[in-house]
């Protein structure tokens, strides 16, 4: 049976990846946005919604384990995962290559990346996603752990490199976006079990007020990982809340539901779209920041939620 609330988390994430990138890239393209009101929103916003992902991808990961062998999942995911951030990064190279100078940062015949490795700009989420699972994959192939003790050792260990990872400084464009968010897929899948079940509205009301007091600290810049995983804990306690499946949702439920459907087609293009419009209205004499934003996050959500429903036959509803 499929968990709507997942979706719908989902779907508040990806409108957040794509407002998080029109806004990079409208402040990148010099459209008067201040320096302070530009890290406070970009620094609040990527506190928390890209470990969203990670801790989504990981509630149900058990389950996932147990209907797959290590030996059929590994080319599930190179499919799933690593040819679409393949094929997306020579699209975003050919698109920048036709683009010249119009692009805010443009690459010439010498900076095409070939090989899809490291990962490109947000591309680096494919990679260090199917790093993840692919290791906890083999962890779980080479001791068959009951699902109590996998789940308790994943909450261990996620608890541990939340409390060391502060204190490592590991930069790899290959390794590192791994390392960084192993802990919230590990916390899923300890709080998998969970999965399905509808908190109180006290405790939602908790969550709320606790994700609130943490984007504003985000905003001021203070930000640490114990923080940003509460914030994820949050939003998971509240869409579970707000999306229980009890009853029939409303359109703003819906429309999250479907969105999280088409997420990884809306991830996968949306900065074409969306830079794209952006460099059009500029050279029409468009320069309202306000207006571009809007804009450039619609277009960036509309159009790939489009290119999703012509190449899946999915209708909204």
């Amino acid at each position: 049976m499929r968990v709507h609330a997942l979706d719908t988390a989902k779907g508040l994430g990806i409108l957040l990846v794509v407002f998080g990138h029109a806004w990079r890239g409208n402040y990148a393209a010099g459209l008067g946005i201040s320096d302070p009101v530009f890290q406070a929103i970009d620094t609040a916003i990527y506190a928390f919604h890209m470990p969203l992902f990670f801790f989504l991808a990981g509630l149900l990961f058990w389950e996932t384990l147990n209907k797959r062998s290590l030996k059929a999942m590994f080319p599930e995911r190179l499919v799933r995962l690593l040819w679409p951030m393949a094929l997306w990064t020579w699209v975003f190279l050919s698109v920048k290559l036709l683009a010249g100078q119009s692009a805010n940062q443009p690459v010439g015949l010498a900076d095409v990346q070939w090989f899809p490795l490291p990962p490109y700009e947000h591309l680096w989420f494919l990679w260090a996603l199917f790093l993840v699972q692919i290791f906890v994959a083999v962890v779980f192939a080479s001791s068959r752990w009951t699902s109590r003790v996998f789940r308790v050792l994943a909450g261990v260990t996620g608890l541990a490199l939340i409390l060391i990872l502060p204190f490592v400084d590991f930069q790899s464009d290959w390794f590192g976006a791994a390392l960084q968010h192993t802990p919230y897929f590990l916390m899923a899948i300890a709080l998998g079990w969970t999965v399905g079940m509808r908190p109180s509205g006290m405790l939602a009301g908790v969550g709320a007020l606790l994700f609130c007091v943490f984007l504003f600290l985000a905003g001021l810049g203070q930000v640490d990982l114990a923080q940003s995983m509460v914030m994820v804990f949050c939003v998971y306690i509240l869409v579970a809340y707000l999306d229980s499946g009890e009853a029939e949702p409303g359109l703003i439920i819906r429309s999250l539901r479907w969105l999280g459907q088409a997420s990884m087609a809306i991830y996968l293009c949306h900065t074409i779209f969306s830079a794209g419009l952006r460099v059009a209205l500029q050279s029409l004499g468009f320069s309202n920041a306000a207006f571009m934003l809007i804009c450039t996050t619609l277009i960036g959500i509309l159009l790939p939620a489009a290119f999703y429903v012509v190449t899946r036959g999915n209708r909204m509803g």
